[in-house]
C-alpha cells in the first residue's frame, strides 16, 4: 500500500521515514515537514485548512471548536453548523437523538470517535486509522458508511482527522 502525504498527497518514502505511530506530522513527506516548521505561530484555523484531510477540533466535553475546510466539504455544511454541536449530532447518529445526547448513552460504549477521542483525552496518546462504522439516517434506505478516524491531543484540544474508506 501506498503512503501519501497528508498535505500535497505525494508518495511518502516508507523506507525514509519509517511507521507511523499515530501523528499527523508522520503522514508528511519532507518538503511539507519543514513548511509545518515554518508555520510556527500561525492560529490553528490557517493551519489546519490547509490540510487535504478533514480535521474536526474538539474540546473535553466533546464539543466541536473549529472544522477545516476538507471537513466542511465533506459534510457540505458552513463553519456555523459545526461550532459548539457534538459529533453525533453532526453524523445525526440516532442516539445522540435521545434524551441523555451524545456520548451519554448505554449506546454510546461502542462509538469509535468517543473511544478515540476519550482515550486521546485521558492518555494523551494519539489513535490512528481506527475503523468507524456509521449508519446513515437521512430519508430513503439507511445505509452504512465506513471511515478511518485518527485523534492527536495539542493542548486542551484534539484533533480528530476523519477519512472515508475505501
Amino acid at each position: 500500500m501506498t503512503r501519501k502525504c497528508k498535505s500535497c498527497n505525494g508518495t511518502l518514502d516508507v523506507t525514509k521515514y519509517g511507521k507511523a505511530i499515530g501523528s499527523i506530522s508522520d503522514e508528511l513527506c519532507s518538503a511539507c515537514k519543514k513548511k509545518l516548521d515554518a508555520l510556527e505561530g500561525i492560529s490553528i484555523q490557517e493551519f489546519i485548512d490547509n490540510l487535504i484531510v478533514a480535521i474536526i477540533v474538539l474540546d473535553q466535553k466533546g464539543s466541536i471548536q473549529t472544522v477545516n475546510e476538507k471537513a466542511r466539504s465533506l459534510f457540505n455544511q458552513e463553519l456555523f453548523f459545526f461550532k459548539g454541536r457534538t459529533m453525533g449530532k453532526v453524523f445525526e447518529c440516532e442516539y445522540a437523538q435521545l434524551p441523555e445526547g451524545c456520548g451519554e448513552t448505554v449506546h454510546c460504549s461502542g462509538c469509535a470517535i468517543k473511544t478515540a477521542v476519550t482515550e486521546t483525552f485521558t492518555s494523551g496518546n494519539p489513535v490512528f486509522r481506527m475503523g468507524a462504522t456509521l449508519k446513515d439516517l437521512k430519508p430513503g434506505e439507511p445505509q452504512k458508511i465506513h471511515y478511518y478516524i485518527s485523534t492527536r491531543k495539542r493542548g486542551d484540544a484534539v484533533l480528530l482527522q476523519i477519512e472515508e474508506a475505501g
